[in-house]
């Protein structure tokens, strides 16, 4: 398909002309006019340069957008890193085209950029001093495939996008799922609680250290029940009483599903068990054979 013919008329105080041609022309002559003023060193600051640009073409719908924005990155971010992670520990996940929308959000939201840009999300990123993703265009190109971001054309040479207000109204869907279940992270009892100190409180620095060697979830999971089993704290255990044994000894920082995932990973080795109408998990024959197997190839703490 053969390029529109395009028409550009500039005019300076003392000089106009018409530039003819195709849009790559009309482009570079822009582009050379803007270059010109900025090397305009002695030109009064106080006074802008006014640039007149008539389109006889109806203005695009997301003009409103392109009207609000007032740079396309700032030079200052008005976030401190700290608010930038916090907000991202939020959102309670660390998947990340989520995490490319929260960055987004925190741009329109509290640095009033109406337009996102890969590059302004990516200085974000170092901003917060978090590491980027590998391929920030997929994150935003999922956003969008989400309607969760929306593409708004071309400015300054990048692709720009709008968040929608499906992309506002799932992050916060999500940092307030999140925050209930933070409030929800911890012991279902003064029991449970007083057991799990009690616990920790027996385990030897060398139980300590050949716990916290490991990475596995399944594996850490059943080197705790066996423990437990073996401090004489015996029986079904709740899976919610060893997600937190899971943050009180590993520090973890993980929404409580991914501990009750690998606990249910755990079969055979383990089992589930009714108890009061709820669920509760204890180590099979196999299972603690497996973990002795562990700690004696390991070195069993005496």
């Amino acid at each position: 398909m053969a390029d529109r013919k395009w028409e550009l008329l500039i005019e300076y105080e003392d000089q106009d002309y018409t530039i003819n041609g195709d849009s790559e022309l009309i482009d570079q002559h822009i582009s050379m006019v803007l270059s010109y003023l900025k090397d305009q060193e002695k030109a009064p600051l106080d006074q802008p340069f006014k640039v007149n640009l008539k389109i006889n073409h109806r203005a695009p719908e997301n003009v409103d957008h392109i009207m609000k924005r007032n740079q396309l990155i700032s030079p200052s971010f008005k976030s401190s890193d700290k608010e930038v992670h916090d907000f991202l520990h939020s959102l309670g996940t660390r998947i990340e085209w989520i995490y490319c929308l929260g960055i987004s959000y925190i741009l329109v939201q509290s640095e009033k950029e109406n337009l996102i840009t890969a590059k302004s999300i990516r200085s974000m990123y170092q901003h917060a001093q978090i590491k980027p993703p590998q391929n920030i265009h997929l994150c935003i190109n999922q956003c969008v495939r989400k309607n969760y971001l929306e593409p708004m054309g071309k400015v300054e040479g990048a692709k720009a996008y709008s968040l929608t207000q499906d992309g506002v109204s799932f992050i916060k869907t999500q940092a307030s799922l999140n925050n209930a279940s933070s409030q929800m992270e911890s012991y279902e009892n003064e029991v449970q609680q007083k057991t799990a100190e009690e616990f920790i409180s027996l385990l030897t620095e060398e139980e300590l250290h050949l716990l916290q060697e490991e990475y596995v979830m399944e594996d850490r999971i059943l080197k705790l029940l066996y423990l437990l089993d073996e401090k004489g704290i015996s029986g079904p255990m709740r899976p919610n009483f060893i997600y937190m044994l899971i943050v009180k000894i590993y520090k973890f920082d993980g929404l409580p599903r991914s501990v009750y995932l690998g606990l249910s990973r755990t079969r055979p080795l383990t089992k589930k068990v009714k108890n009061a109408n709820k669920v509760h998990y204890q180590l099979t024959k196999e299972g603690k054979l497996w973990a002795e197997e562990q700690y004696d190839s390991a070195g069993k703490p005496e």
